[in-house]
């Protein structure tokens, strides 16, 4: 298992001096997670790189193959599923604990709660485990694309062709109406005021519910696929992929009808992951073709960051406060950049 790391550089970006760890992995990095405890890139291979506040860093093999799905847990452990079928929960000194086992079937995506609770599918079933380690299931009518909690951690949104189910699994009745909308449905998020849900689809285009109402809103003309939502700290703003820009919608009183979307960033190869800053209004953009945009709500154009060129940024998040930024790259390189302004 090779693994080079913990090459220090220095840059500088618009007034910010930035130090920088290194690393070179053996596979892809398919999630970057912040933890309350450092940073964990979890691989195609089925390990978790775990980087520690101080820069020291370890390999856990936790997955026989690639490593679908990784969620932080508020306990500080980290949730992964994997095409090994096993759901594991790691802690941050390399002990894992095997949630559930299905054999012969990828665990395609995981959802965590601010509460504790765990919700995975596995072919065409979705489980719920809560805090105190009770397991729910619901069989839906075709295999999810994704899950989401909802604010409350009480409602999982799950992405499915012809729309999204919402499951309350604590509730009796708990199939709440499903939102329905032809296409197929790859991506799903709840507003941080739990007011709606969103989803990513197939055609290039965002299908959102208003749930008080279930008005529907329609945002088309991507001219590719949206991979990844980030929303703003004061939830009135959703950060979009699928463009050569970062489109923003606004969700204040008025919402997103009838209003055309802000777009972010200088033009590039197509921004595949996007994350907001926890604590100020600059938006991170990790590009398809390899490097990270730092973009202000306030100016147009952002600040080209020196992340790893060497394949598609694959994971991108904000580290604790927002002093520092985790990057990984489809061709197995990562990048952790701690700021510190002058």
């Amino acid at each position: 298992m090779r693994s080079a790391a913990n090459i220090d550089r220095e840059e500088r970006y618009a007034g910010q001096k930035a130090m920088i760890w290194t690393a070179s992995f053996d596979a892809p990095v398919n999630h970057a997670v912040a933890l309350r405890s450092g940073t964990a890139f979890a691989c195609g291979d089925g390990t978790i790189q775990r980087v520690a506040e101080d820069k020291s860093h370890r390999a856990i093999k936790v997955h026989g193959g690639a490593i679908l799905s990784a969620a932080g847990m508020p306990q500080g452990g980290l949730l992964t599923a994997g095409d090994d079928g096993r759901l594991v929960l790691s802690d941050s000194d390399g002990a894992a604990q095997l949630i559930s086992d299905h054999q012969g079937l990828w665990i395609d995506c995981a959802a965590a709660s601010a509460s504790g609770a765990m919700a995975w599918s596995a072919g065409r079933r979705v489980y719920h485990r809560d805090a105190r380690g009770a397991v729910r299931s619901l069989d839906c009518p075709s295999t999810p694309a994704d899950l989401a909690f909802d604010p409350k951690g009480r409602r999982v949104a799950i992405a499915l062709y012809g729309g999204v189910w919402l499951w309350l699994p604590k509730e009796k009745d708990n199939l709440a109406p499903k939102l329905d909308w032809k296409g197929s449905h790859l991506r799903v998020t709840s507003s941080p005021d739990g007011r709606h849900v969103l989803t990513a689809m197939q055609e290039h285009e965002i299908h959102g519910w208003r749930l008080s109402d279930m008005a529907h809103m329609r945002m088309a003309g991507y001219p590719g696929k949206t991979y990844s939502f980030s929303w703003h700290r004061s939830g009135k703003l959703l950060a979009t992929s699928g463009g050569p820009t970062a489109i923003v919608w606004p969700f204040d009183d008025t919402g997103p009808w009838n209003r055309k979307p802000a777009e972010l960033g200088f033009a590039a190869a197509g921004f595949a992951m996007l994350a907001w800053h926890p604590d100020a209004d600059v938006l991170a953009a990790g590009c398809s073709g390899g490097g990270v945009q730092l973009a202000t709500s306030w100016e147009p154009g952002g600040v080209e960051i020196r992340a790893p060129a060497d394949g598609a940024v694959t994971g991108l998040c904000w580290i604790g406060n927002g002093a520092a930024m985790a990057v990984g790259t489809s061709r197995g390189k990562a990048e952790i950049h701690a700021f510190a302004r002058n």
